[in-house]
């Protein structure tokens, strides 16, 4: 089994939506050859969302009027208000934003960062070893990003994996997996496709209504993620966890940016966090537009 990068740091935000931006815990593995469920997206749009500029064009053409208006309102909205953004469409316009902002962070849980940091320092100093030991110089890993530079792009290193649509409230859950795929493609020069069903399923983290991404990381360090072929996502939250699946990606150390799970951190912070562990999960606060 390869070890896998050393990623750490979550960043939490305020609220709702929540994004993998361009590691979260150290990577393992090796590449692989109680609320009610609310509304799924067809299984057409719960694919990889990858759009070249025409095919956008094509896809917007075809859209229901309703959908069209709401585009045409947002795009309005963001330039009486001056935005320096662009929007187009996905597939995640045609779901409520209540549905895609699924976060849920504890509010009140004092220490408990601290707590996780100790222990991630600890198990990232072993994992060091072990990469030392292995021939692996990580500090070579992360050198191509810099917390001086003006600006830094994980995905032009290719290491940040497509963006995916979540089809439910699990956006906890994508983050989670995103940044980890991002911190293996950094550690062990491959990208995965984890399985977002099986930490549905089995981390204990959330339902299709909202969850948390720490039980996820607590989860992977001692039994890591399945493959996405071994169980493919469905958005179905009630599934029983399979008991007989291969889970080879394990986590070796994460933890957050701040010792405080109610803090933004600083800019500064996230830029350090971003160069010393790689993509980071994150939550923010999001409208319509987003």
């Amino acid at each position: 089994m390869q070890n896998g990068t050393v990623r750490s740091t979550v960043r939490t935000g305020i609220a709702g939506l929540c994004a993998a931006i361009l590691g979260i815990a150290g990577a393992r593995g090796q590449p692989a050859a109680p609320a009610a469920t609310q509304a799924i997206a067809p299984a057409e749009v719960r694919r990889v969302l990858s759009f070249s500029p025409a095919e956008a064009v094509t896809r917007e053409q075809a859209l229901s009027p309703e959908i069209q208006n709401r585009l045409a309102s947002i795009r309005a909205q963001v330039a009486q208000q001056g935005g320096r953004f662009s929007v187009g469409y996905t597939p995640a316009l045609e779901l409520p934003l209540e549905v895609l902002a699924g976060t849920r962070i504890p509010r009140s849980q004092p220490g408990i960062a601290a707590t996780v940091n100790q222990r991630a320092a600890a198990l990232r100093r072993i994992d060091i070893d072990s990469a030392r030991l292995g021939r692996v110089d990580l500090s070579k890993l992360l050198a191509a990003c810099s917390p001086q530079a003006a600006a830094f792009d994980w995905r032009r290193s290719g290491k940040v994996t497509p963006v995916k649509a979540q089809s439910c409230g699990t956006c906890w859950d994508f983050t989670a997996m995103g940044a980890y795929e991002g911190s293996y493609a950094i550690r062990n020069g491959a990208q995965i496709n984890t399985s977002e069903q099986q930490i549905l399923n089995c981390a204990g983290a959330g339902t299709c209504a909202g969850g948390w991404w720490m039980p996820v990381y607590d989860y992977m360090l001692t039994h890591g993620a399945a493959h996405e072929q071994s169980a493919p996502f469905t958005g179905d939250d009630h599934q029983s966890c399979p008991g007989n699946i291969a889970t080879p990606f394990r986590a070796a150390s994460w933890g957050f940016v701040a010792n405080d799970v109610g803090t933004i951190p600083p800019v500064q912070a996230i830029k350090q966090a971003l160069c010393a562990h790689g993509p980071l999960a994150t939550a923010l606060q999001a409208t319509p537009a987003f």
